[in-house]
């Protein structure tokens, strides 16, 4: 992102990278201050909820869903640059099917305004839980670890790295969305490889 503001304050030295860029700015939102707020909100319910089973599944979902976030920031910091644009990739994609899934029960909620605690097996826990796991998938297997997933690797890695519903149906020719690689590929890490071992 450029303009005359952010122009004017990188010529006084200050680093503009990646400045306002939507890809680094959700996926933090939901690692780091979303997740504060989850903190807060399971120790809450750990002090001051009942001991019914019911309840514990939510603690205990909701301190799950804690841990894969923390383990989330922790590969962000050790994996190199690409892995991690892939990773903001990643929970950018699941964050929006998780947020647009929600938001209709989020705001039957909020109108219908019950003073009872959502059960665990019915309310928000379980698919936040899902959706921030199958983000440390995907994480731990990164890019070519996706892409070799027999199958369906390719069409995945298409769908996270797609900016429109185009690019993600798009397949090149001579390529199908099972293969692990297409010729080029193939050719260029023989290439690669011969060229080290001389």
């Amino acid at each position: 992102m450029s303009s005359p503001a952010l122009r004017s304050i990188a010529s006084k030295g200050v680093s503009i990278d990646q400045a306002a860029n939507p890809q680094i700015a959700l996926p933090l939102l939901v690692l780091a201050p979303l997740n504060l707020i989850n903190v807060v909100a399971t120790l809450f319910d750990i002090f001051y909820l009942d001991d019914e089973m019911e309840h514990w599944e939510r603690k205990s979902m909701g301190a799950t869903s804690i841990l894969v976030r923390c383990l989330i920031l922790c590969m962000l910091y050790r994996k190199t640059r690409d892995e991690r644009c892939f990773i903001y990739l990643v929970i950018q994609k699941m964050s929006m099917v998780y947020l647009a899934s929600m938001t209709p029960r989020l705001m039957v909620w909020e109108m219908s305004a019950k003073t009872m605690v959502a059960g665990a097996s019915h309310g928000l826990m379980p698919f936040q839980l899902l959706t921030y796991s199958f983000c440390f998938f995907f994480a731990v297997l990164g890019i070519r670890g996706t892409a070799s997933l027999p199958g369906c690797g390719l069409c995945l890695l298409r769908m996270m790295m797609a900016r429109s519903f185009r690019a993600c149906c798009h397949v090149p020719h001579g390529v199908s969305c099972g293969s692990a690689e297409s010729e080029s590929d193939s050719e260029s890490w023989s290439s690669s490889r011969s060229s080290t071992s001389s």
